[in-house]
């Protein structure tokens, strides 16, 4: 009994010295580069251009939509013309209903309330709802904002529907090709990429316009007709505050800003300069 003891303890000696050799070893070697190596995920915005987009003028928007109705492009139309009046991002236009824009007899309604994907919160769960559910977190509904659309949006839409045979169901802005069924709707990425191409056609330059651009399009206009009420921007945008409203002021200030800069004459005029290059020659 005695000797089992021993052996026993005799090998348990010998492998705690084999796991501190072996400790020691790894301590003091350089480390492996492949276990070190982290996998660098390019940034968000590399080779993006950030920062606010430029708004889209009433005689800009006027130019789109004369394409988009010459070429009878009515789901275009109806996505640009929306995109307008209601002031919605991105991610909420592209994933309107048809029953979000029409009452039950098809009628399009001149306002409608979209709960709004951004400003949906995350709260932690409570224990027995990890238990039974497995997840930590859980979404809460998101701010509700009410849109208005306008007569001559009505009317396009009307045709986009009429042309499209949507129904209630369906979404309103889909995808060219998808299954046979319900298709999706577009993304907010085909969304950005339509408005590029949109300004594109009327000789704008798409790297200062975006999706966004459509959203603050008729901010300024609407500032300047309610006397520069903040609240009234915050309303239509569905900001939780009114000092975010500042934004939208302050980047009109520096375009005027930059516009007054530009008026100050230090140089001579073109035809000047053709005069003296003409002079130069000779």
């Amino acid at each position: 009994m005695l000797e089992a003891n021993t052996s026993r303890q005799d090998e348990f000696n010998i492998k705690k010295q084999v796991v501190n050799t072996l400790a020691f070893s790894i301590s003091t070697t350089a480390p492996n580069p492949l276990l070190t190596m982290k996998s660098k995920k390019p940034a968000w915005n590399k080779g993006r251009r950030v920062g606010s987009r430029t708004p889209l003028l009433p005689n800009q928007i006027r130019a789109i939509q004369s394409k988009l109705a010459r070429k009878s492009d009515w789901r275009d139309l109806s996505l640009f013309m929306i995109a307008i009046d209601t002031y919605l991002r991105g991610c909420d236009l592209v994933s309107l209903t048809v029953a979000d824009v029409t009452f039950t007899n098809g009628t399009i309604r001149d306002q409608f309330i979209v709960t709004q994907k951004k400003t949906r919160r995350r709260k932690p769960r409570t224990i027995w709802q990890r238990l039974f559910s497995g997840e930590t977190v859980e979404r809460t509904t998101g701010k509700a904002v009410r849109v208005a659309l306008s007569s001559q949006t009505r009317y396009v839409l009307e045709q986009w529907l009429a042309q499209s045979g949507k129904q209630r169901g369906d979404f309103l802005f889909t995808r060219t090709k998808g299954p046979a069924g319900q298709k999706p709707h577009i993304t907010t990425d085909t969304f950005r990429k339509l408005v590029k191409q949109w300004v594109s056609a009327i000789g704008l330059d798409p790297a200062d316009y975006s999706g966004h651009s459509l959203r603050s399009s008729r901010i300024d206009p609407l500032l300047e007709a309610c006397g520069n009420d903040n609240r009234v921007g915050q309303l239509v945008l569905g900001h939780s505050d009114t000092r975010s409203i500042d934004h939208y002021r302050k980047q009109k200030e520096v375009r005027e800003a930059l516009e007054l800069s530009v008026s100050i004459n230090f140089f001579h005029s073109i035809k000047t300069l053709k005069s003296l290059q003409k002079g130069r020659r000779k």
